[in-house]
Order: C-alpha cells, then structure tokens, then sequence
C-alpha cells in the first residue's frame, strides 16, 4: 500500500509542472540513470558494505529538464528479512527500510554539486531533507559521491556510477 501511494504521488508530481526553487539545472544531467555501482570508502581507503541495501543494490535515478527528482534503490536479494541496525543521524543521507529506499522532489545544481529537496521518501524521518551530493562525468557515465556514515559511524566517501539508459 505504500509503496502504491509512494508511485501515485510520484506520478502527480511529475505531471504537476512544478518547477525547482533556482534556475539551476545541468541539462547534462536529465535523463534516466542506473546504478552501475555504489562502494563505501573509509579515509584509509578501506570498502565497507553498507548492509541496508548491500553491496550490489539495484537502483534507478530520474532527473527531467524542469527540476524534478527521483530515485529508487534496492537490495538485490531481499528474501530474508534485515536484522534492524541502528542508523546514525546522517543529515546528508536518507535511510533505506527493509532493504528499499525511495524518494522524490526536485532538484538545483550549482557547480558540481547537486542537491536533492525531498518532498516525499519512504522512510518518513527523510521527508523535507535535503541532500547535497558532488558529481563529474567520466566517459558518459554519472559519478555522485559524498560524505556518508556508516551505522557503527565510522564516515566514507559514498560513490555511486551511473549509466544513463534513457535522455
């Protein structure tokens, strides 16, 4: 059921026209994106896997030309239930539930940093969050990364590869 409402506000969202608080909007960045990889790096360059979505989460990233985001992430194999790990109070991250995480609101870029307004998530601690990410591209691909913590709290640098699959 909520996932059903999650899909329909998503929907009205995205046909309701709004438009994003600044002008700012990379033009290189709309299109449809997905998930190639997503590693977690210690400062000593250590990989942790985050274990709420798992090392090879199945994820997909929507940014259109008027400033609408959205973006879905999900652990590949779900058919064990997730023991209940305490999450950090991560102000620049938003907290997966059951191995699934979802949001959508608009977008504004300035340089090559991008900053996702949430106005509707999954999880209901993340709605009105906002979250800044960096970016770059490296050959057609979408790299994001930013500063995360893990649940023990010990921080990484979060960086996730997209391919783009449709403009």
């Amino acid at each position: 059921m909520v996932g059903r409402l999650l899909l329909v506000s998503l929907a009205t969202f995205l046909l309701s026209g709004a438009t994003p608080t600044s002008s700012g909007i990379a033009p290189s960045l709309v299109g449809t994106w997905q998930l190639q990889s997503r590693i977690d790096r210690t400062v000593d360059g250590r990989e942790l896997v985050e274990p709420s979505l798992g090392r090879d989460p199945i994820a997909l990233l929507i940014y259109d030309g008027r400033g609408h985001v959205a973006g879905q992430l999900m652990r590949r194999d779900r058919s064990q239930p997730l023991p209940q790990a305490p999450v950090p109070a991560d102000p620049n991250n938003s907290v997966a539930q059951g191995g699934y995480d979802a949001y959508f609101g608009h977008y504004v870029v300035e340089g090559n940093a991008v900053t996702h307004f949430l106005e509707a998530a999954l999880n209901p601690k993340d709605v009105g969050h906002r979250l800044t990410r960096s970016f770059r591209f490296e050959g057609g691909k979408l790299i994001i990364y930013f500063t995360a913590r893990e649940a023990d709290g010990t921080p990484v640098t979060r960086t996730l590869t997209w391919q783009r699959v449709a403009p």
